[in-house]
């Protein structure tokens, strides 16, 4: 059962505006051919993970930065000029996680991005979404926490959302962390969910990735 929440989880938390359809308080999509390449070429890897890992890169959907009515920044005045996505898997470990880059044209722009939705109406729009993809009978969303995080990046923010799945006789709890990395003009989204049997492995887990996606993104 926690598998199935933690596949709704990637596939629609966060997913709150959707390409095709884009809201005007979006930002707006003038892509780069060198930023495209280059956030291409940060997200997260086969190689990255090793074996036993499944999925790969994939194309973006959505805009990523979290929104609720409780908090909307309007982000129409920014500009996208490269943006990619990968999303992984690990059968046996139970770890999923999906890793997502913006480039914008200019540091000012990529710090705009993230001030915007790292205010304290944040838990809101976490729970929010959470509730909105994959809550009803037999969930329970619990309080989010910030998570202690290194500062790896020029900006960052990371936090963690528990959620309690019960099938029948058995109680789960499943972690969806959710980690934010400014670098320049780059925001990078890491998503990562997993039981929380394996809590005691996700600091090192994200740590290390947070460190490959900062050396990679465009300055």
């Amino acid at each position: 059962m926690w598998r199935s929440l933690a596949g709704a989880t990637l596939v629609a938390t966060l997913f709150t505006a959707v390409a095709d359809a884009r809201d005007p308080w979006d930002p707006r999509t003038k892509v780069r051919r060198a930023d495209q390449q280059k956030a291409a070429a940060t997200v997260v890897t086969q190689a990255d993970l090793g074996s036993g890992w499944t999925g790969g890169a994939r194309k973006p959907t959505s805009f990523k930065a979290p929104t609720c009515p409780a908090q909307r920044p309007n982000d129409g005045d920014l500009t996208l000029t490269g943006h990619a996505e990968s999303v992984f898997s690990n059968g046996n470990g139970g770890i999923q996680v999906d890793t997502d880059i913006e480039v914008f044209p200019n540091e000012k722009q990529a710090t705009a991005r993230l001030v915007r939705f790292q205010q304290p109406k944040l838990f809101s729009c976490l729970e929010y979404d959470l509730a909105k993809s994959i809550g009803g009978s037999g969930t329970t969303i619990l309080k989010p926490v910030r998570l202690d995080f290194p500062k790896l990046a020029d900006r960052v923010g990371a936090y963690r959302v528990p959620v309690v799945v019960k099938a029948g006789s058995q109680t789960v709890t499943v972690d969806a962390d959710f980690i934010y990395l400014g670098v320049g003009r780059s925001l990078i989204y890491v998503n990562v969910v997993a039981p929380s049997v394996q809590e005691a492995q996700l600091p090192e887990f994200e740590h290390r990735l947070a460190k490959l996606l900062v050396g990679r993104a465009p300055a």
